[in-house]
């Protein structure tokens, strides 16, 4: 048996060794895990049925015994917090995260010439440390998961299903807008051939209302934006 404290200490140790990082670990899943700490108190013996009852009092349904597609993107991430916290509970192994953020993969020479290339124009025209970042982890991302190297329209069309499926709104809108002028730069440089970067769409979903990642200032998202009308 565990208190409260001492299994979320365990989760997160856990999930350390697994692989994961500690933004992810404090960003994703130990403000959820603290939510009981509140309700309960950090002492108290950890039930699993405190995660269902608090998840049946917050969405007033039971999110535990519905199919995880029909749910949407803030029950996922409970869910997933307090799947976690259980299997800690039960002493049970966690997968170990062999490619988070592909921290480990090696790009081919032409790809990572590329992508340096456009991280030092985007330092160039004055984008702070922060968004110079974020901008370099989204772009490798997608270069490692579409293999770059190999670029081909069909490749295009699966990763944007694949990530239209997995993102919200929001996310895929800005990941789509960054990425199509980093195609941009590549097709600029005769790196990339026309006919992929036609096949990236040019409409966009409307994010305009919508929260924007802070990573990105005012300026640089009117100018991700009017880049999709560019071309």
């Amino acid at each position: 048996m565990y208190t409260l404290n001492n299994l979320i200490d365990k989760a997160c140790n856990d999930l350390l060794f697994a692989g994961f990082s500690k933004k992810t670990i404090y960003g994703a899943y130990w403000y959820i895990w603290y939510r009981l700490v509140k309700k309960h108190g950090k002492d108290a013996i950890f039930e699993e049925s405190m995660c269902h009852e608090y998840c049946k009092d917050y969405f007033e349904k039971d999110i535990f015994s519905m199919d995880f597609s029909n749910l949407i993107q803030v029950q996922k991430r409970y869910l997933r917090a307090f799947s976690i916290l259980i299997q800690c509970s039960r002493n049970m192994p966690l997968k170990k995260l062999n490619r988070h953020y592909h921290r480990d993969f090696i790009l081919d020479d032409r790809s990572q010439r590329l992508l340096d290339e456009y991280i030092q124009k985007c330092m160039e025209d004055g984008n702070s440390e922060t968004t110079i970042n974020n901008k370099k982890m989204r772009i490798r991302n997608f270069m490692i998961d579409i293999d770059f190297k190999n670029i081909s329209k069909d490749s295009v069309v699966l990763y944007l299903k694949k990530r239209k499926a997995k993102q919200n709104l929001t996310t895929y809108a800005i990941d789509t807008r960054l990425i199509r002028r980093f195609l941009i730069f590549c097709y600029e440089k005769e790196e990339l051939d026309k006919s992929i970067l036609l096949s990236w769409p040019d409409k966009m979903p409307d994010i305009v209302n919508k929260e924007i990642p802070s990573a990105y200032s005012v300026e640089e998202i009117s100018t991700l934006l009017k880049s999709a009308k560019v071309f």
